[in-house]
């Protein structure tokens, strides 16, 4: 039963982060992040090898190499999230690093589907990735102000100046 609950709750956090990270909602995307890693690890420790989760051809493996897997892609869940948690109560206290100044590089950044439009700027020898359709030629002697987090580098808010 724990390893049913621990998939689903995992289901609906992956979606969660998902959703979080193209809104550009940092607390959702860092809590929904923190949740899959701690289901990953708890279904890593919680199946045994008659589990419906597993299927009959695989059935013959040591346990040890499934616990492992998906132990490993909790432990890298989680790494991924410490990032996020570290930069929480600097998020709740809006606590934000400020830049300041002209791009010494700008870059219009290819269409994915995940990312969408943006430009990659670097500011004061930082990178950072804004969102939206510019004209990268418009920006190349504009003066950016960029509010972010410190580790992480989410940008909170930014601002071009003429």
């Amino acid at each position: 039963m724990l390893p049913t609950i621990s998939l689903i709750i995992f289901a609906i956090s992956f979606v969660t982060t998902i959703i979080g990270g193209s809104t550009h909602h940092f607390l959702l995307l860092t809590v929904s992040i923190t949740l899959a890693s701690m289901t990953w690890i708890i279904f890593s420790l919680s199946f045994n090898k008659n589990s419906k989760h597993i299927k009959k051809k695989f059935r013959g493996t040591p346990m040890s190499v499934f616990r492992l897997v998906f132990l490993l892609a909790g432990v890298a869940c989680a790494l991924i999230s410490s990032i996020y948690l570290r930069d929480l109560p600097h998020y709740v206290h809006k606590d934000y690093e400020t830049l300041k100044g002209v791009p010494s590089k700008v870059k219009q950044v290819n269409p994915s589907r995940y990312e969408g439009n943006g430009i990659d700027i670097t500011l004061n020898g930082k990178e950072f990735r804004v969102n939206g359709n510019f004209n990268v030629e418009n920006l190349r002697d504009k003066q950016f102000v960029i509010q972010y987090l410190p580790y992480s580098d989410w940008i909170i808010s930014y601002k071009v100046d003429d």
